[in-house]
């Protein structure tokens, strides 16, 4: 049941784009715009590492690199990196055993 958790969380990871989460400037340049939904994710994210992995782990340290300030104001590639990190973090959560029970 945890690796269907993981599952959805990445694929709806996968769900959130640049194009879906960003504006143009009045001069046609694209910049990084987080959307309710994105934050959402990533707040549900930051939870299961959290209460399922510990903050010691490899999984909850990756997620710590993520950068929230840069979902809003940067460019596409800014925008990417930060998502692959988070969807890093989750894939790295299906080869280590969890920590904690999930509690349900």
């Amino acid at each position: 049941m945890n690796l269907e958790i993981i599952d959805d969380l990445i694929a709806t990871g996968k769900d959130f784009s640049f194009r879906t989460n960003s504006y143009h400037s009045q001069y046609g340049s694209a910049y990084s715009r987080a959307s309710d939904s994105l934050l959402s994710w990533i707040a549900t994210v930051e939870d299961f590492i959290m209460n399922n992995y510990g903050e010691e782990s490899s999984p909850f340290k990756l997620y710590q690199t993520f950068e929230r300030n840069k979902l809003n104001g940067f460019e596409q590639d800014e925008f990417d990196k930060q998502i692959t990190i988070l969807i890093g973090a989750l894939k790295a959560c299906k080869s280590i055993p969890f920590r904690k029970k999930n509690i349900s």
